[in-house]
């Protein structure tokens, strides 16, 4: 188990029913709503965590 302070500030959140790779937006796994949800949540991850 990973003890640094990221992983403790760390959230796994998953998208039932979308397949791999769904943020690639030149594949037909592509899911819009699913890809602007999790880049939203990775940049206010990394504001949060002073990595912006």
């Amino acid at each position: 188990k990973d003890g640094s302070a990221a992983a403790k500030k760390s959230e796994i959140v998953t998208y039932p029913d979308t397949p791999h790779a769904f943020n690639a937006d030149y594949r037909p796994s592509y899911r819009k709503d699913q890809a602007e949800d999790g880049w939203k949540r990775a940049l206010a991850w990394f504001k949060a965590n002073g990595v912006t």
